[in-house]
């Protein structure tokens, strides 16, 4: 039993992020900077947040438990959102995170466009093409504003070298829309999403560890659902891909402010998709992400306060 909890132990890319115990309580902070084709997209995400060690114990699963509040903040050349985020770890094989945001959409790069149902938007199309095409008519992109909150749960455990993760998360959001659209398109998700709707995203993740996590090699499949509203004319839909994702452990010193930078890149091809699959895109050309990401505990600007 106990081997078995050792190999469900909390899975970290580094070897040296296992061995760091967090500080009692500490400031700790997290950003992105992403890189997206098919389709096209630059996006910042970045959080900070005051950390509560919820355990004293030496046990795998519970030593590095811990919850989290603070600001966060994403942004885009085409919409930007800021809002509170709060993340609770009660284990190290699970964590729960919500996150409440104001949102605005600038109207560039055919951010916000909208129909009034699924039916319309099925009959007009909402390809890349026609997104485009629609971008510089008058009334079809506009910008606005509203709110957007999610919720998200993270599955994770690890035997040996290998690793799963699952990510699951509800997204909600009400935006101020044109007179009688109650469809918009989600640039994030890729997605159309009802206003004061949900999208259900979920990415699963099997991970293999090289030298000791510093590199890591493996398969990610995303599944995206939208059901279907009450108005009768938008029915439920969803939409599939999967592919190879890598990282690298740049830097890896959980102890220090900047002590963790990664690069990870990842090809996922549409398996199931409106617009992705051939019908305006060829299916041969796969979602793509360059990433760069950096983490570390205590202010930024600061060294993180030893171990109470």
């Amino acid at each position: 039993m106990k081997k078995l909890l050792l190999a469900l132990m909390f899975w970290a890319t580094t070897a040296s992020a296992q061995d760091f115990k967090i500080p009692s309580k500490s400031w700790a902070h997290e950003h992105a900077l992403a890189v997206r084709v098919n389709p096209l997209g630059l996006m910042l995400f970045s959080r900070l947040g005051h950390k509560w060690r919820l355990s004293s114990s030496d046990s795998m699963l519970f030593e590095n438990t811990y919850l989290e509040l603070g600001p966060s903040v994403a942004a885009s050349p085409a919409w930007a959102r800021g809002g509170v985020t709060l993340t609770v770890q009660p284990i190290n094989l699970f964590r729960f995170r919500l996150k409440s945001e104001a949102i605005g959409l600038f109207g560039t790069f055919g951010s916000t466009q909208s129909w009034e149902n699924g039916l319309q938007a099925n009959n007009q199309g909402w390809s890349d093409s026609v997104l485009n095409a629609r971008e510089d008519t008058v009334g079809d992109n506009y910008a606005t504003y509203g709110l957007r909150s999610s919720a998200e749960g993270l599955l994770q455990a690890k035997v040996g070298p290998v690793a799963v993760r699952s990510t699951f998360q509800t997204v909600h959001q009400v935006l101020q829309l044109r007179d009688g659209d109650q469809l918009v398109y989600d640039q994030v998700l890729d997605v159309l999403i009802p206003n004061n709707g949900f999208a259900l995203n979920n990415d699963a993740d099997l991970l293999g560890l090289i030298q000791d996590g510093r590199f890591v090699a493996g398969v990610r499949h995303t599944w995206t659902h939208t059901p279907a509203a009450h108005d009768g004319d938008t029915p439920a839909y969803t939409q599939q891909r999967v592919g190879p994702m890598f990282m690298w452990s740049i830097l890896d010193d959980a102890s220090k402010a900047h002590g963790q930078v990664q690069l990870i890149t990842m090809a996922q091809w549409w398996l199931q998709h409106a617009n992705r699959t051939g019908q305006d895109v060829p299916q041969g050309i796969p979602y793509f992400v360059l990433a760069v990401k950096t983490s570390g505990f205590g202010l930024p600007w600061k060294r993180a306060q030893p171990v109470e």
